[in-house]
């Protein structure tokens, strides 16, 4: 609705400023030209946020489709857009699973194009080849990086309660149009929806007491309800 707002606003200026074009309306001619020019500005920031937005937004609901197909065996919790903090240290999961057979922190990324980097790398390169031919390139945030923040501000969560459990950061690529020329070592970095699946349903042994479990489940259930 804002977008609509802003692309309509400018025309609708635009012919008042022709109505009133002319030497002895020069003023109010000039004021009309700087709110088109601001107000084209904020469309193009407005249009650039909503992209993101929604771009985030279908990497997420594809994350929960998969979710839901997952066949687990044991009891399972699973946590989304779960907001935590720990000595002012805070963060957002896109999606937490807790189960008996272990602890997944899933990010969900959308980005298209060809995604080159390593594990140490601070930033990854974004590729896109154009149908005319060019290349645009784009540096973004190591992902890897941001869940170890999470995963370490998780674990002091757990550690507060007296739990020490492994935490596994996953990496979910959700746009189908995504190539991944990555180097990785141990990291989980899921480029379509089987991988992740299949990361996932490994885990079959239980490493997680039942009375731990449930321990975890209230103590994210609480750091949820408190933010």
């Amino acid at each position: 609705m804002t977008q609509v707002l802003f692309a309509v606003i400018p025309v609708f200026l635009l012919v008042m400023i022709l109505g009133f074009i002319g030497d002895e309306n020069l003023p109010l001619t000039l004021i009309f030209i700087g709110i088109v020019i601001l107000i084209m500005v904020l469309y193009w920031l407005v249009a650039r946020r909503y992209r993101i937005i929604l771009s985030g937004y279908h990497g997420e609901r594809t994350l929960k489709n998969i979710i839901k197909h997952l066949r687990w065996r044991d009891h399972t919790a699973i946590f989304t857009n779960l907001p935590i903090c720990y000595n002012r240290r805070r963060s957002e999961l896109d999606m937490l699973v807790v189960s008996e057979t272990g602890i997944f922190l899933i990010e969900a990324k959308n980005h298209s194009g060809t995604i080159y980097g390593s594990e140490a790398d601070y930033t990854w390169l974004q590729k896109k080849y154009r149908k005319n031919g060019k290349i645009s390139e784009k540096e973004i945030e190591n992902p890897l990086r941001q869940t170890k923040r999470q995963r370490d501000i998780l674990k002091s969560i757990l550690r507060s309660a007296g739990l020490d459990a492994w935490i596994n950061e996953i990496i979910y690529f959700a746009n189908p149009k995504v190539k991944l020329k990555l180097d990785l070592n141990e990291a989980c970095v899921c480029g379509n929806e089987h991988e992740l699946i299949q990361i996932i349903n490994s885990f079959k042994k239980k490493i997680i007491a039942k009375k731990d479990y449930e321990t975890i489940i209230n103590l994210l259930a609480d750091e949820n309800n408190d933010k």
